[in-house]
């Protein structure tokens, strides 16, 4: 859990420096979702596809968040989004 801590950290700080850019956004996220929090990585994983809406890793990873969540619909919207691209 503490080097989860610390990648929160890291990414946290990368994306002060670029706070639109998809990938810090998304690996925060997988950082979140290690540690229990869905809820945060939903809503980084979100941020991560408003940045780039092709970016098929995002969707991906938020339909596991929202799984965790009971968010099943919305988790199978994310699938077919990521399998789009």
């Amino acid at each position: 859990s503490g080097r989860y801590k610390e990648a929160v950290a890291d990414f946290t700080k990368a994306i002060e420096l670029l706070p639109a850019s998809a990938p810090p956004l998304s690996g925060r996220g997988l950082a979140y979702l290690a540690t229990g929090k869905a809820h945060a990585a939903i809503r980084d994983f979100s941020r991560a596809v408003t940045a780039d809406a092709r970016f098929a890793t995002a969707y991906r990873n938020r339909a596991e968040a929202r799984l965790k969540v009971g968010q099943v619909a919305e988790a199978i919207e994310d699938l077919s989004r990521a399998l789009a691209f």
